[in-house]
């Protein structure tokens, strides 16, 4: 929240009804008088109309003097409606002596809305809010939520708020920041999938012979299989390059012991893993 100072400008009066001398004089007076209000004016914010896409920090302010600022966001729904409002509250307490602040809410669905008022901005693309130069100098901020359509998920509202000190620089300012998830109301949580019986055949496989991996994969949401990780060991040894449920004679040698592990997925969630039986594998027969 960079420091943006607005500059009044002069506008000189009629110079047709003094001389040059006398105008020239109050114009340096005047000038001066100008200079003189900008270097007592006490910025407020780093940005008197705030900064957008700063909800993880308030990175030009120090927050390491002082007491520790605390920013809080009442007024968010445990669930929400696909299209209802919320008026969201932003406070940030504590922190330096005084009333200036400001703040930045992102949320990641939804849109946002200044509501009634003039202490608040919001960007083009409604997922941003910031306080706007008239609510630089408050503590608290009101801000429409608009939840997003059915089916989107859960929405994150991510929060950075700033207390300042008034003195001008931002040595002295504390910022805190929040984050909340909300999830959508009627929303069934997605129960994860199962996996059973594996097993590795053929039994009594030799160096001749494809190892084939068969299990059995259920949802309780019916959901269908989609994702599911399967892994090769060899004598205790992850063999990466293998994921499939066979593996080629010619990947094998005597003795060796395979195994495979089976971690079942629906494309949303995984279920735990099981572990199919050891195969031996012995020496082929000789051709005749």
């Amino acid at each position: 929240m960079k420091h943006e100072e607005s500059k009044s400008v002069y506008q000189p009066f009629d110079n047709h009804s003094v001389s040059g001398s006398t105008m020239n004089r109050k114009l340096s007076a005047a000038f001066l008088f100008i200079l003189l209000l900008l270097s007592v004016t006490p910025l407020t914010q780093g940005n008197s109309a705030g900064i957008h896409n700063q909800s993880s920090s308030c990175y030009c302010h120090s927050n390491t003097a002082g007491t520790a600022a605390t920013v809080t966001l009442t007024g968010h729904p445990a669930q929400y409606t696909a299209g209802a409002t919320s008026t969201l509250t932003i406070t940030v307490s504590n922190g330096p002596t005084g009333t200036g602040g400001g703040f930045n809410l992102e949320v990641d669905k939804g849109t946002l809305s200044a509501g009634i008022g003039f202490a608040v901005n919001v960007n083009s693309a409604q997922n941003s809010a910031t306080h706007s130069i008239t609510g630089s100098s408050q503590r608290s901020w009101s801000i429409d939520w608009i939840a997003p359509a059915t089916g989107s998920g859960v929405t994150t509202l991510s929060l950075a708020g700033l207390a300042s000190d008034g003195s001008g620089n931002n040595n002295g300012d504390r910022w805190d920041t929040v984050s909340y998830q909300i999830p959508e109301a009627g929303a069934v949580p997605n129960s994860p999938p199962s996996a059973s019986n594996a097993l590795l055949g053929p039994s009594g496989a030799t160096t001749s012979s494809t190892l084939t991996l068969s299990y059995s994969y259920s949802d309780p949401d019916n959901d269908q299989e989609s994702g599911t990780v399967i892994q090769w060991f060899k004598d205790g040894v992850e063999q990466t390059s293998l994921s499939g449920t066979t593996v080629s004679s010619s990947a094998t040698a005597k003795g060796q012991e395979w195994m495979a592990t089976i971690t079942p997925s629906d494309g949303s969630d995984s279920g735990n893993p099981i572990n199919s039986n050891t195969l031996v594998i012995q020496n082929a027969p000789p051709s005749s």
